[in-house]
């Protein structure tokens, strides 16, 4: 990912309301699923691009209005690139594990 990733423990306590925001955006998408999913340089809601693509979000990038964007592992850098520099967020919708990015 070419997204700066930001120490949580920093971000955490020198911007507690984005933290705040982005954990309620993470509840959300673990919950119901990305606003989008990526395939081949285009965005899908989630039960299209599962129906036609048979392609499922493994990932998602949230951007800093709380849109997010699913995505396989493979194709994370394309991803990424889609809204570059807006990113504040990835989540691993497996595991639910959160990385701030550029949310400072």
């Amino acid at each position: 990912m070419k997204a700066i990733k930001t120490n949580a423990a920093y971000v955490n306590r020198e911007f507690p309301e984005m933290v705040a925001r982005i954990n309620e955006w993470v509840k959300n998408i673990t919950e119901n699923g990305p606003t989008r999913v990526y395939v081949d340089g285009n965005g899908y809601t989630p039960d299209r691009a599962w129906a036609e693509f048979t392609t499922a979000a493994e990932y998602a990038l949230i951007r800093h209005d709380g849109w997010s964007l699913g995505y396989e592992a493979k194709d994370e850098d394309a991803a990424e690139d889609m809204w570059a520099g807006e990113w504040v967020a990835r989540v691993d919708l497996i595991t639910h594990e959160v990385d701030y990015l550029n949310a400072t």
